[in-house]
């Protein structure tokens, strides 16, 4: 469920809005970040390589999140012409986002093993637990190889350049209709949404050591 599902507990909203926009945050920042490394500043002259969240929120993309699960931000501007190896840097440049979640997961989830669970005052466990499920959704979600998602930039890495170049230049109603795709397929396709889990819980419990069904109880997600 999205943030509006967790507003009768205000402790537990906040929580996870700020795990959700940081999720977010990190996300496009490491986009940003990579690209500018790559030779490719326009998102940096945009204003886009910044930790602050207002910077790439959608507004689109921030009211799904009041009722699902996943969003989006504003796509990073890349003008993949101005990388020093256009093919290998985009691809870089799309794995960044994605890494960077699953990174922030991963340190949440070895400062669980550290601490314990059972050591974690309720406080601190709703912490660790959402700033890991969000971070984990959002890496495995983008993952999938649907535009525009990243995972359909990094398909694109291994698709004949004219089909890859179209991948890159979708137009923001195409992108809109993938996203339409997207969402009908986790909801009409129970199956979709069940492997996706399967995927976080395993990644979860390696990296915490923690049952993420068990603490998801014990946390009232």
């Amino acid at each position: 469920m999205g943030l509006l599902s967790h507003l009768s507990n205000p402790g537990v909203a906040i929580i996870f809005a700020v795990a959700l926009f940081f999720a977010l945050t990190v996300h496009e920042f490491f986009h940003a970040f990579v690209a500018h490394l790559c030779g490719d500043d326009t998102a940096k002259a945009m204003g886009r390589m910044t930790m602050n969240p207002l910077a790439h929120l959608s507004l689109a993309g921030t009211l799904v999140m009041l009722f699902l699960p996943f969003g989006w931000a504003k796509p990073v501007p890349i003008v993949p012409r101005n990388f020093r190896n256009p093919k290998i840097d985009s691809l870089l440049v799309s794995g960044a986002g994605i890494s960077a979640n699953i990174l922030t997961a991963f340190s949440f989830g070895i400062l669980a093993r550290f601490i314990g669970w059972e050591n974690m005052n309720y406080g601190a466990m709703e912490l660790v637990f959402y700033f890991m499920l969000i971070n984990l959704g959002f890496a495995f979600f983008n993952l999938l190889p649907i535009p525009p998602l990243d995972g359909s930039k990094i398909l694109a890495f291994f698709l004949p350049s004219s089909i890859a170049h179209k991948i890159e230049y979708m137009g923001p109603v195409a992108q809109i209709v993938c996203i339409g795709v997207i969402y009908a397929i986790f909801y009409l396709i129970p199956l979709a949404s069940q492997i996706l889990s399967a995927i976080i819980n395993y990644f979860f419990y390696a990296f915490s050591g923690g049952d993420l069904l068990v603490i998801n109880k014990i946390v009232g997600g």
